[in-house]
């Protein structure tokens, strides 16, 4: 099983993991987990909005489902929520994906990928 980090920046982003949901319940994206955040300032975007609704719905009837019966809805979903970059004093981007924790992991490659998102340089 792999695992997947997924950000979702934005209404279009929402909309971007909405499409992902609905391909992990038919089956699609197989058995593999998928950690899933959405970045945008406002949390009260109709797209952020039926978005989050549809993985609570996703979570919900997988958990009722009995896994290894069926093609569908196979893949794990962990939700962290949303992440409101205008929130707070002591909140950033390296908190808000748990960078520090992501990047403690053995996965060469998933570090070099989280170390897109940050410079070298700290303020």
């Amino acid at each position: 099983m792999a695992k997947y980090y997924i950000l979702g920046i934005g209404g279009s982003g929402a909309l971007a993991i909405e499409s992902l949901i609905h391909l992990c319940a038919n089956g699609i994206v197989g058995d593999n987990e998928l950690i899933i955040k959405i970045i945008d300032p406002d949390e009260t975007n109709e797209n952020v909005q039926r978005t989050q609704r549809t993985i609570q719905n996703y979570i919900k009837v997988r958990s009722e489902m009995k896994q290894g019966y069926s093609e569908f809805f196979k893949t794990s979903i962990v939700y962290k929520g949303v992440w409101n970059p205008n929130k707070g004093d002591n909140y950033n981007l390296e908190k808000g994906i748990s960078y520090v924790q992501l990047n403690q992991e053995n996965n060469l490659k998933f570090k070099f990928l989280t170390n897109l998102l940050f410079s070298e340089e700290k303020d």
